[in-house]
């Protein structure tokens, strides 16, 4: 039998290591421009899901309290603040009604940012934690969507909310009103309580000014529907 004929010159072409190194730089050239865009559109994403997250679960836990509990304004707050009290109140008023472990250690470096002095501090089922506080204006909290990971800085992975006495105990993002505006936040000229909310660009390796720049940067996401939008001033979400 005659063996089949064959196009040697179709079959035998192969790459050059020209052309092999052309295509390989290509490649890198392609990734080294989509990997950071996909890595920031990454981190948006959670951020936003666990922030909303949060802020529904803890409306909800609010909800369900006042059925078994009467309504919030009847609750008992602890006078004075320590962190017992604060854990006792939360066991009390949330923990049956939010998937919620209590953090043993109760420090930053082992539960994720803290909220004040006399927290307690819970982790999350999603990986995030909170730190919790009550007090006689209400209550503080602070939900750090990736717990001790970091890099535990308000408007990045860490976000004020609050139940303030002053507005019915409404559980919505720290500095809210009625009348606060998107504008009023990015303008870095609001002022609640007789303190700058605002949400400012901030040094991650600094968290001198953390507070106050970036008190805000909850309630600028709530007025956008949780969504970090192209004018959210953080550059780590640039």
């Amino acid at each position: 039998m005659a063996e089949p004929r064959h196009n040697k010159g179709f079959w035998s072409k192969g790459f050059t290591l020209a052309e092999v190194l052309i295509t390989l730089g290509i490649i890198g050239v392609v990734a080294a421009l989509t990997i950071p865009t996909l890595v920031k559109s990454y981190r948006k994403k959670i951020t936003e899901t666990r922030v909303r997250l949060a802020y529904s679960q803890f409306v909800q836990a609010i909800q369900m309290s006042q059925v078994y509990n009467g309504p919030i304004s009847s609750w008992n707050f602890p006078q004075p603040e320590t962190t017992e009290k604060s854990r006792e109140f939360f066991n009390t008023y949330f923990k049956p009604y939010i998937k919620a472990e209590e953090c043993k250690e109760n420090t930053q470096e082992a539960c994720g940012k803290s909220v004040g002095s006399f927290n307690y501090q819970y982790t999350l089922s999603n990986s995030s934690s909170l730190a919790f506080q009550p007090g006689i204006n209400g209550i503080a909290i602070m939900i750090d969507i990736n717990g001790p990971e970091g890099p535990n800085v308000t408007g990045i992975d860490a976000f004020y909310f609050s139940a303030r006495k002053d507005y019915d105990y409404k559980f919505m993002p720290a500095g809210w009103t009625p009348t606060v505006t998107k504008e009023d936040i990015l303008a870095g000229t609001y002022v609640y309580n007789n303190e700058p909310c605002m949400c400012q660009d901030v040094d991650t390796n600094s968290e001198i000014f953390d507070f106050q720049q970036t008190r805000c940067c909850a309630l600028l996401l709530y007025l956008d529907n949780f969504k970090i939008t192209e004018d959210y001033p953080i550059s780590y979400y640039k």
